[in-house]
């Protein structure tokens, strides 16, 4: 046990930065972003260090391993979120709130115009989901989708992107809705939203997307260090 402790788990660059340096336990790294990793020659270094990655899904890990990281040096961890006692019941359609152009908030805008829809800016998703219905959220790209987790977790049916690790989550017409990122597959989805996706979205997270879940695969990836 080097230094007092068995395992350096980092949660973000600049801590995976200072493990890669200074760790003298085997070094964890969780990676939650979809974009490419960088390969200059500091990069490979550093992305050399860690033991394990805990590659928020499957595409992350992809991206990993497209940087020339070994898969036995990866395992796909997935969020986990605690599940509220009841679903949602309200008739809400939210859109989070973001002044980033990559989020949509802009694309769903324009859909719901187009299809005289009313839409909801959420800046508390956590507050607002109990009162709705629906949650419009697109992005050019996605590690997983903390939100679309949380409102699946409502029970309320999601449009999302059909992009990076979201279709892990979502099965389109089944759990949720996925859509291109244009204004076209936006509007037509709107006519799609039903309720029993919503539900069938809570039962998805029970199943396999809790904290329970989250929290026993992290310890099986320490075992395995």
């Amino acid at each position: 046990m080097p230094g007092g402790f068995d395992i350096v788990h980092a949660h973000d660059a600049r801590s995976h930065t200072l493990g890669a340096f200074l760790a003298r336990a085997p070094l964890v790294v969780s990676r939650r972003v979809a974009f490419p990793v960088r390969t200059s020659a500091v990069s490979r270094w550093k992305y050399s260090r860690p033991t394990m990655y805990l590659a928020v899904s499957r595409f992350v890990a992809g991206e990993l391993i497209r940087a020339g990281v070994a898969a036995d040096r990866i395992r796909v961890v997935y969020d986990g979120i605690p599940v509220p006692e009841r679903p949602a019941d309200g008739d809400a359609i939210l859109v989070p709130h973001t002044l980033d152009p990559a989020k949509g908030m802009a694309l769903a805008d324009a859909g719901a115009a187009r299809a005289g829809v009313a839409v909801r800016h959420s800046t508390d998703l956590a507050a607002d989901l109990p009162h709705a219905r629906a949650l419009i959220y697109l992005s050019q790209s996605e590690g997983l989708g903390s939100g679309i987790l949380l409102a699946m977790a409502h029970g309320v049916t999601v449009i999302a992107s059909n992009t990076g690790g979201t279709p892990e989550l979502i099965q389109d017409g089944v759990n949720g809705i996925l859509v291109d990122n244009n204004e076209e597959s936006v509007v037509a989805a709107f006519a799609r939203i039903d309720p029993r996706m919503g539900l069938a979205a809570r039962q998805t997270v029970i199943q396999n997307f809790t904290e329970r879940h989250m929290v026993e695969a992290t310890l099986e990836a320490y075992r395995a260090c």
